[in-house]
């Protein structure tokens, strides 16, 4: 099990009611939500400073939730379908997730896409010049 980080946010890890009583969803599921927010980004600690983010990869996934890698991906897809759970690849490292206190709606899940995630970065790293260069790149 992953160590506890402290000064990083609670010592404990919320699920959402709505979440748990999710048809649609099954204990493996819950379980790796519950994981997942056990290496969210708190920021500084403060819960203003709540990002959602986390990095774990799919063996620290697997040793933390005490399933197979293949049942960490499978729940992991069936969150992000449900609307719990975003999540990008990164270029040779884990993928970023983020946690979704409520399910996204139709409307949200368009601003949780992999090209406004490459977007936003690219706004936050290098500002307006860093996005219209990428936009530029891709002939937007």
């Amino acid at each position: 099990m992953p160590r506890s980080r402290q000064g990083k946010g609670p010592n404990f890890a919320l699920v959402p009611h709505e979440l748990v009583d999710d048809p649609d969803l099954g204990p493996h599921d819950i379980a790796l939500y519950a994981v997942l927010k056990r290496f969210a980004d708190f920021g500084a600690g403060s819960e203003e400073e709540y990002t959602g983010g986390a990095f774990p990869g799919s063996h620290t996934l697997a040793d933390a939730a005490g399933m197979s890698r293949p049942t960490v991906r499978a729940a992991r897809d069936r969150l992000a379908e449900a609307g719990w759970l975003s999540y990008f690849r990164r270029d040779g490292t884990s993928p970023i997730y983020f946690l979704h206190h409520t399910p996204l709606t139709e409307g949200e899940r368009e601003f949780w896409t992999e090209e406004a995630h490459e977007l936003r970065m690219a706004w936050r790293q290098g500002g307006a010049r860093a996005l219209f260069e990428l936009l530029e790149e891709r002939g937007g």
